[in-house]
């Protein structure tokens, strides 16, 4: 048996007694591997003895072990995400079991590994967006990963460069992030720190210059946002958290930024929204962002007046192809809708008048057409109706009775 495996059947060893033939044949089964069918007992065992904790304990440790062999197998597997899914299953179950830390530990490690791995392929391909995804991944995993932050502070400053920052804004960036977190005096302060740490001048010295940098990205990211480069500043503000996580101004600026950042893109999906016509959801868009912003409220404003103008066309349009066809009932309809959304709208009123105009000489001619006695005067009105509207009523179909 492998180490694996005894680990998984020490999950089950607590709960075990030699006492009871169940206990044993749960024991047999977790000792060949067989888990899901030694959780199948062990659930029959909880069953018929509904208030025996120790067979729910045995039930509980049984479900364990077999949340912990998926994700051990998952694991082998490279399926890392699920592995990890299963062992916080299991820690659930079990909080604390030193088994499932193992490899809650050794999976997150692993996953960091990997991520870190897959973040550096995406910028070297120029995927900053996926790659900065990875690398703020990798900092949800380990958040004191070097790596990590190294890597998002050059994607972060690569994206501003790419959206038409200076180069010399780059390389002083780059400059700047290398001095504090590989540069001498950082290395030189981290050794003191390690190989004396009853100094606490090292410590001091790395913290002061790290605020300073840090307060340097800030007036940075301050001067990007009074210009309305929202994500650039976005990415200088989270360049100084990576540097100074308690900075608040930084802290408050991410927020503010991150929520323009947003804003910005559903304007965006507006535009393409009502681009391809669907004027509902670019209203959505615009709502969902106007709550977002502070600093684009003109834009939003400006995008509602486009969508409400765009929806008003529709309905004008609507309203036209209705009357050219004759429909002069649903040309009424559209033009009431749009005249009450805009109270007036091109020549929408006149259009209304001349199409209610026709429904009402409709009426008229064939209200006479009806009372006339006279074959030849009923067969007139209706072909005046003809005329204009041939899909009045019953019209067609009462000329062909006519003499």
């Amino acid at each position: 048996m492998n180490r694996t495996s005894l680990s998984l059947l020490a999950l089950l060893a607590a709960c075990q007694s030699t006492s009871s033939e169940g206990e044993e044949s749960i024991s047999e089964l977790a000792r060949a591997g067989e888990f899901e069918a030694a959780l199948a007992r062990a659930e029959e065992q909880a069953e018929d003895a509904p208030d025996d904790a120790y067979a729910q304990d045995v039930k509980r440790m049984a479900q364990v072990a077999v949340l912990m062999d998926t994700g051990r197998r998952a694991h082998y597997d490279g399926e890392l995400d699920v592995a990890l899914s299963k062992f916080f299953m299991a820690n659930e179950l079990a909080p604390g079991h030193p088994v499932v830390g193992e490899w809650i530990e050794k999976t997150l490690r692993d996953l960091t590994e990997e991520t870190l791995a897959q973040a550096s392929r995406a910028t070297i391909e120029g995927d900053l967006e996926r790659a900065e995804e990875l690398f703020e991944r990798v900092l949800v995993f380990d958040p004191e990963s070097q790596g990590a932050k190294d890597g998002l502070g050059r994607v972060l400053l690569l994206t501003n460069h790419r959206k038409g920052m200076s180069e010399e804004y780059y390389k002083e960036g780059l400059r700047s992030m290398r001095e504090y977190w590989l540069g001498q005096a950082g290395t030189q302060f981290a050794a003191m720190e390690k190989y004396a740490p009853e100094d606490e001048r090292a410590g001091f010295r790395r913290d002061q210059v790290g605020s300073l940098l840090a307060q340097d990205r800030v007036l940075m990211a301050q001067e990007l946002e009074e210009r309305e480069l929202f994500h650039a500043a976005r990415n200088e503000y989270r360049i100084a958290l990576l540097i100074d996580p308690e900075n608040e101004e930084a802290v408050r600026g991410f927020g503010r930024m991150d929520r323009e950042v947003e804003a910005f893109a559903k304007l965006s999906e507006a535009e393409q929204a009502q681009l391809r016509g669907n004027l509902d959801a670019a209203e959505a868009a615009v709502v969902e962002g106007a709550e977002l912003t502070d600093a684009q409220r003109p834009e939003f404003m400006a995008a509602k007046i486009d969508i409400d103008e765009a929806r008003a066309e529709v309905l004008y349009q609507a309203g036209l192809d209705a009357e050219a066809d004759g429909r002069y009932l649903e040309a009424v309809a559209k033009f009431d809708e749009l005249l009450q959304g805009t109270g007036n709208y091109r020549d929408a009123a006149a259009r209304r008048k001349t199409a209610t105009d026709f429904i009402k000489l409709a009426t008229r001619l064939y209200d006479e057409a009806a009372n006339a006695q006279d074959p030849a005067v009923r067969r007139s009105k209706l072909e005046q109706i003809m005329v204009f509207w041939p899909e009045y009523r019953d019209v067609e179909e009462l000329l062909k009775t006519q003499p």
